[in-house]
């Protein structure tokens, strides 16, 4: 027994348009930094949704459903990450030797990572993929789904206020 069409038709037409962007914009809230896992858990909790699709049209709130099956996929990929050991080259002896160049650019790794910690999560984001990802501002706004004025004024901010952390810990003058 199949699927009532009515159902398939709700569940293409109306619920997922309606709620990838909202799915994306909560599930991005609980993975920070990496937009390509919080695509993977949005087409994951979809992909539930239409498993459970007699279910998830039942709900009162077919959005409070999904963001909470999304809430539940996101914690999975945590334990499972946080269980799994790190995978090592056994033959270490193939990597040449850092030098200081090599030193230098981790320690600025480490000291810009740090300064990003401490902006908000909206505008480390929005640095993130500006700067390091190397997308233009509708780019960002458009996979964020937010207007492009937006993306720019979290980026002038965020630049801002990464300034000033920076200047704190006396990296910038």
């Amino acid at each position: 027994m199949g699927v009532p069409r009515e159902l398939t038709a709700w569940f293409e037409d109306v619920l997922v348009p309606e709620s990838t962007p909202l799915l994306r914009r909560y599930v991005r809230q609980l993975v920070p930094g990496d937009p390509h896992r919080a695509d993977d858990i949005v087409q994951e909790t979809l992909l539930r949704g239409w498993r459970h699709i007699t279910t998830l049209a039942a709900t009162r709130s077919p959005q409070a459903w999904l963001s909470r099956v999304a809430r539940n996929v996101a914690i999975d990929w945590a334990r499972r990450h946080a269980a799994r050991p790190t995978e090592v080259d056994e033959d270490l002896a193939t990597f040449p030797a850092p030098d200081d160049e090599h030193y230098d650019a981790a320690l600025d790794r480490t000291v810009l990572i740090g300064a990003l910690r401490r902006l908000s999560p909206a505008q480390r984001e929005i640095l993130v993929l500006v700067h390091c990802e190397d997308r233009t501002h509708a780019e960002v706004a458009h996979s964020l789904g937010v207007p492009a004025g937006t993306v720019k004024s979290r980026a002038f901010y965020g630049t801002r206020e990464l300034r000033r952390v920076l200047g704190d810990i006396g990296v910038t003058g």
